[in-house]
């Protein structure tokens, strides 16, 4: 509940700083990972694991199969765009695609 809440917040941060609405998104894909590894048991050797760092490990223990691996390593890609100043600005489509892939990965992958 506390994760769709979040996004749910994310959507409307959309419409004031879309920076912001993606970092917030992508906050909530990384705390859903890491719990996801803490449930199958899988040491993250990192003190702070990017997504990357918890994407990895997670498809190498058969968690989840190569296409949702590479859907969640375009969300950290769009995350990132979002999260670090690039010469681009994320685009409101890409936003978009990174709020609905947060919902769909905390919703089917445990």
């Amino acid at each position: 509940q506390l994760q769709d809440s979040e996004l749910a917040a994310a959507v409307q941060l959309k419409k004031v700083n879309l920076r912001a609405a993606g970092a917030l998104a992508g906050v909530v894909l990384e705390r859903h990972l890491q719990q996801t590894a803490k449930n199958h048991k899988i040491t993250i050797k990192k003190k702070s694991p990017t997504i990357s760092d918890l994407n990895d490990p997670l498809k190498k223990a058969k968690v989840y199969d190569v296409p949702t691996w590479r859907k969640i390593q375009l969300l950290s890609d769009i995350r990132n765009i979002c999260c670090h100043q690039k010469d681009s600005e994320p685009t409101d489509t890409q936003v978009d695609e990174l709020i609905t892939g947060v919902n769909s990965v905390i919703k089917s992958v445990f």
